[in-house]
């Protein structure tokens, strides 16, 4: 019979405590598995307290050698498959400010309620839906989730309340454990930027918002790539990778046609063996030319001559100076799949569209 994941947690814990040379200050689960706010198969993480880093992590190392060192900031022993589950054996200085983790469990185990719990796994499952979830992949972390479903327990409160502050640089998601943090800043940019998009459709009603999966990639973007993953990276580098280079290729094709008002929007999702990046470019194909037409007080005599010297057709009249410019290439799409094709080849080998 397969253990409950707390059941497992409880058993990691009982191993540990018997297979640990190093003394340790202690060993405490952390996260959703302790305060049953989980949704799905959940990642199990343990936290073991100790000065001795390196010692315990050695100790990991040879009681769990199925095991490996996860890439990140922390000191973590990951497992891919115990009891049916994944686990983190986060080595931690009782100093670190990543103790926090262990001070979220605790603020919440002493305010739990089934109604709070039941939110929790409501918004969970919301933003794993529409591809939102979790720091690592620059969305929105499990402690944000339920500290929003701890101050919004009116669904449409809390939905309303966040998409209109998505850009509100004032508002913040704070800490219940340190006061000042900012716990929604784990969402990057383009996720904000998804969400306000969806939110022009489906308004403030969560229940009318679709699955952003594989199906919606190729039915809402113009052009869909597919990357084979490097797992031993880590899944929080990966995306920083992909999303830095995304970017970057973008700004490089941006800035050739910076009158031309073009855009780009993105997502990505990452399976067990791919990502998958949607893009979507506008305009896709540029005209031969356009009239440029920039304010006279913008423009100074010397850099009036010096676009006089560029382009043809220069006029300042009526309070603005213009003038044609060529479209450096048409197709948008194609130039930016050039640089980006360039830039994730820096690291990856299988880049190809889906």
């Amino acid at each position: 019979m397969r253990r409950t994941p707390e059941q497992a947690c409880a058993e990691i814990m009982n191993r540990l405590r018997k297979v640990l040379t190093i003394p340790v200050l202690s060993i405490e689960a952390g996260g959703s598995v302790p305060l049953g706010t989980y949704v799905g198969n959940p990642d199990i993480d343990i936290f073991i307290l100790t000065k001795t880093i390196r010692g315990t992590m050695r100790d990991l190392g040879i009681f769990f050698p199925h095991g490996r060192v996860k890439q990140g900031e922390l000191d973590i022993w990951y497992v891919p498959d115990m009891y049916g589950y994944e686990v983190d054996f986060v080595v931690l200085d009782p100093d670190h400010i990543k103790i926090q983790t262990l001070d979220h469990t605790k603020y919440y185990m002493e305010i739990m309620t089934d109604e709070l719990r039941d939110g929790i796994r409501y918004w969970k499952r919301f933003f794993k839906r529409i591809n939102m979830y979790g720091a690592e992949m620059g969305g929105v972390t499990g402690i944000c989730i339920t500290r929003l479903a701890e101050l919004y327990p009116d669904k449409q409160e809390l939905i309303q309340t966040l998409i209109d502050n998505l850009f509100n640089k004032e508002f913040i998601v704070e800490d219940p454990t340190l006061p000042g943090r900012d716990l929604l800043a784990s969402m990057v940019k383009q996720k904000r930027w998804n969400l306000a998009y969806l939110s022009t459709v489906y308004g403030y009603n969560a229940e009318q918002y679709p699955d952003i999966d594989l199906e919606y990639f190729f039915d809402h973007y113009m052009r869909v790539y597919v990357v084979r993953r490097i797992k031993k990276m880590g899944t929080d580098r990966e995306y920083q990778f992909v999303a830095k280079c995304i970017r970057k290729a973008w700004g490089e094709v941006r800035h050739r046609i910076q009158h031309f008002n073009a855009g780009m929007i993105y997502d990505t999702i990452f399976v067990p063996k791919d990502i998958y990046i949607g893009i979507t470019v506008t305009p896709k194909e540029l005209p031969d030319k356009k009239i440029i037409a920039i304010p006279s007080d913008k423009i100074s005599d010397k850099a009036f001559e010096q676009i006089k010297a560029g382009y043809p057709n220069v006029k300042r009249e009526s309070g603005f100076v213009t003038f044609t410019k060529k479209a450096p290439f048409q197709s948008v799409i194609k130039e930016f799949e050039k640089h980006l094709y360039n830039r994730l080849y820096e690291l990856y080998i299988d880049v190809d569209r889906a």
